[in-house]
């Protein structure tokens, strides 16, 4: 499942027969071919369409409904692509599926769980929408900081950060040592450039 969500944002956005083909098997999903054009072509059309963005989303989930319930995080999948792709985004992010998998919009029951029709998974579009406006905002910070950092490997850390969701003290990252790794990182929270997202003492997580 990891390695189909990392395949997603490593990727340019492309809704073809072959490379849909590709996203079903990384979610171990077996599709028929027919099957595929015809999600393709759904893809297709539903991303020619002047729509909002969050629409378009929930449209691409909707068109995942052939596959059976089994395809559900594929939908999802979908779903961030064509929020992406409408948006202009080179590269997606997976916002929809978290907050999908937030308890409160899940329910007491899996089956109860919201669809692309529901108001509550709009109310989930929204909040991913509103979320990657804010990691924008965020990155934009970062990148004006970066200039100001004097450490050599900076410019590594500062695309760590950017790249995945958040590095620790002791990833080894552009061959620092954690002490200079944490000083570094230390800098980028007082800047306001980066977070530090666990709240403890020890072991602490960075990001955006």
């Amino acid at each position: 499942m990891l390695r189909a969500w990392r395949r997603l944002v490593e990727r340019p956005i492309r809704f073809d027969p072959e490379h849909l083909c590709t996203a079903t098997e990384a979610f171990t999903l077996p599709t028929p071919q027919p099957a595929l054009v015809r999600l393709s072509e759904a893809l297709e059309t539903g991303a020619a369409g002047d729509r909002p963005p969050v629409t378009a989303a929930a449209e691409a989930a909707v068109a995942t409904a052939e596959l059976g319930p089994a395809a559900e995080s594929f939908g999802l999948w979908l779903a961030d692509a064509a929020l992406a792709q409408q948006l202009g985004w080179v590269r997606p992010l997976p916002l929809l599926a978290a907050g999908l998998s937030d308890p409160a919009l899940r329910g007491r029951f899996p089956e109860r769980r919201p669809r692309p029709a529901d108001p509550n998974w709009a109310h989930a579009a929204a909040r991913a929408h509103d979320l990657a406006l804010e990691l924008d905002r965020r990155a934009h910070v970062l990148l004006t900081v970066a200039p100001r950092l004097r450490a050599k490997q900076a410019p590594k850390i500062v695309a760590a950060l950017l790249a995945d969701d958040a590095v620790t003290a002791s990833s080894r990252l552009a061959g620092m040592t954690d002490r200079s790794l944490r000083r570094l990182l230390e800098r980028l929270v007082a800047l306001g450039a980066a977070r530090e997202l666990t709240g403890r003492a020890t072991s602490r997580l960075y990001g955006l």
